[in-house]
């Protein structure tokens, strides 16, 4: 469920929001009926999409945007002004700031709830993106890693054969040496499952966890 925060000093307007978006069973709305206390909020809770009036006291839409835009935790937070202004300067004005939209009072039900579904559209899409780029330079750095510890493997195991050969298997120190080649071994196959990074997959999230196969051959485990 997607959380949206409603900015806006008249209690009713936001209450009015928080009905026609929760009904729809997709969101659930947070509001502050002033800059300061939605400000809390947007860092605190970070909500998907702030919804916020300009026309506001004490702090108007304007400088609230300004904090949000200047705090990390609240300025890719998507931000849509709620206005009975409509007058270009002030839009462009907002555009320059940052926010994605304007929707002019008095609203029209519909036209809300298609501009939050769009604006979220793009910001899940962009993280998507994001988190694309996250595994692809997860798999290239397994890549790396993997090349540069099998290289000393290797050469451990073509010396540890050469010595194996040099040993008769009744000397007291070949168990000793067999063990090592069997657990260089066990290292040598788990390197080259890893390896297999054309297999990697997402395979969805538990929590905030991303749950990634690392099966060799694609498929999914059976128990």
């Amino acid at each position: 469920m997607r959380k949206i925060l409603v900015i806006d000093d008249e209690k009713e307007f936001c209450s009015l929001i928080k009905d026609i978006l929760e009904i729809t069973g997709e969101y659930e709305v947070v509001y502050a009926t002033d800059g300061k206390h939605g400000i809390k909020i947007a860092t605190e809770q970070k909500p998907d999409l702030i919804l916020l009036d300009i026309m506001m006291p004490t702090m108007d839409g304007f400088e609230v945007l300004k904090v949000l835009k200047e705090d990390e935790r609240s300025e890719s937070i998507p931000t849509i002004f709620v206005t009975a202004l409509d007058k270009i300067e002030e839009k462009v004005k907002g555009f320059r700031m940052g926010v994605v939209d304007y929707i002019t009072k008095p609203i029209s039900i519909d036209e809300v709830k298609a501009r939050i579904r769009a604006h979220l559209s793009v910001k899940f899409a962009e993280e998507e993106r994001v988190r694309a780029k996250e595994l692809m330079a997860i798999k290239d750095l397994i890549v790396t890693y993997n090349h540069e510890m099998k290289q000393p493997l290797t050469v451990i195991l073509g010396n540890l054969k050469m010595l194996m050969d040099e040993v008769d298997e009744d000397d007291e120190r070949y168990p000793t040496l067999e063990i090592i080649e069997e657990q260089t071994n066990k290292l040598v196959a788990i390197l080259d499952k890893i390896g297999s990074i054309d297999s990697i997959k997402e395979k969805g999230y538990v929590g905030k966890v991303k749950m990634i196969d690392l099966d060799s051959n694609g498929e999914k485990n059976k128990k």
